[in-house]
């Protein structure tokens, strides 16, 4: 996927998918041709492109990736394995290293649909994968990628059906009706007639080997597995066919750096309230502790023999309690702000009412010094009359007192 030019001395990557498609008055498919990529930033902006596009077809799903180099790389890996005749991936890391969204994408990529089968019981699976054949093997098909988690499987002979038909193509325990087949056989049978490279043979065991072979090119699994688990070698024991005819790709623990761009990308969605800078060495702070983490989870495998496993999705759940903890202490303090300011505004209002009954005090006061005045006025008018009203009274009683004693 990556070649170095004598010439320039640089490492660029080929991608089949860096056209696209004509969208104004007839609407065609771009070909998938490789190409190099101008640049790495280039080729991310473009995985950016596609993922968008994914997330705009897909609303129920969709995906919030961070499409770091490392990520870049798996996912070229991956589209470049499902665009081979018969090609099938085994995806191998922790859990949480994005094994299952980037296989998403980059079936979207190679434009293929994705199967749906049911994993939780051999019944179940057997069930869903033939009518998934069946679908497969009709003249209108489509190349479909099949997704499986190790951690879906829940019965062992769930592998033994995968590594069947990675094998041959067939799978033992999917027993059909000699009616069942004659009846896939007459379906395909015109077309058999005129797309099979030789046609001498036209019996119904030709036909249906033909069939089963046209199956085989059109679905391409898609295994996710985990290197941590205690069965990952038995499993690579017993079903050899799995590790055998699936292309391996690795996901390698991330890089402090990959830790810094994811860190970023989910930072800023929190609206990060800090400078740039801060917010800067925030990023680098997150990827540097899940880095030193790992680094005592290795000494302590030395001194303890035992190991603990911090993996991807350990640094997305410790971004998303940041998140979380952020979040709640920022309501918190903006609810605290809030009722501040409230009580700020009603003293304000209050101290605005105190200064207005002051002026209606000042008012009322010089209102009841004016009334005070009059009454003082009228008082003293009152103690003249009322001491003329006593010279007035004390003749009329001397009066009195004379004529008491002329009689």
């Amino acid at each position: 996927f990556f070649f170095s030019s004598r010439r320039r001395h640089t490492r660029s990557s080929l991608v089949s998918w860096a056209r696209r498609c004509v969208q104004e008055t007839v609407v065609e498919q771009a070909p998938m041709i490789y190409e190099a990529a101008e640049s790495n930033d280039s080729l991310q902006k473009l995985c950016a492109e596609k993922l968008e596009e994914y997330n705009s077809l897909q609303q129920k799903k969709v995906m919030d990736l961070v499409l770091f180099e490392e990520a870049v790389k798996n996912l070229l890996k991956i589209s470049r394995i499902l665009q081979l005749q018969r090609g099938s991936a085994l995806l191998i890391g922790i859990g949480g290293s994005g094994k299952q969204s980037l296989a998403r994408l980059a079936a979207f990529i190679q434009r293929q649909e994705l199967g749906l089968i049911k994993t939780d019981t051999d019944e179940n699976f057997l069930n869903s994968i033939k009518d998934l054949c069946d679908i497969l093997g009709a003249p209108e098909r489509k190349q479909t990628t099949l997704i499986i988690s190790e951690g879906d499987i829940k019965q062992e002979s769930i592998y033994e059906h995968i590594n069947s038909f990675l094998a041959t193509g067939e799978i033992t325990d999917l027993k059909r009706s000699p009616i069942e087949k004659d009846r896939l056989v007459g379906n395909i049978k015109e077309l058999y007639l005129k797309e099979a490279p030789t046609k001498e043979d036209i019996s119904s065991r030709a036909i249906y080997q033909w069939l089963v072979g046209r199956i085989r090119d059109a679905l391409h699994i898609v295994l996710s597995v985990s290197p941590a688990s205690y069965k990952f070698t038995e499993k690579h024991r017993l079903f050899p066919a799995i590790f055998s005819t699936c292309q391996y790709v690795w996901f390698l623990p991330w890089s402090e750096e990959a830790l810094v761009n994811v860190a970023r990308g989910l930072v800023t969605s929190y609206n990060v309230d800090c400078p740039p800078e801060v917010t800067e060495k925030l990023v680098k702070h997150l990827g540097h502790t899940h880095i030193s983490i790992q680094e005592v989870c290795e000494n302590y495998l030395q001194r303890m023999k035992r190991r603990v496993y911090i993996t991807p999705r350990t640094f997305l759940m410790f971004i998303h309690c940041f998140g979380q903890e952020y979040t709640r202490r920022r309501t918190s303090q903006q609810e605290n702000e809030g009722k501040i300011k409230l009580g700020i505004e009603k003293m304000d209002e209050a101290s605005v009412g105190l200064d207005k009954i002051k002026q209606d005090i000042s008012k009322e006061t010089a209102k009841f010094t004016e009334l005070k005045d009059k009454v003082d006025k009228k008082m003293v008018e009152l103690g003249e009359c009322q001491s003329v009203t006593t010279k007035e009274n004390e003749k009329v009683e001397k009066k009195l007192d004379e004529v008491k004693k002329t009689r």
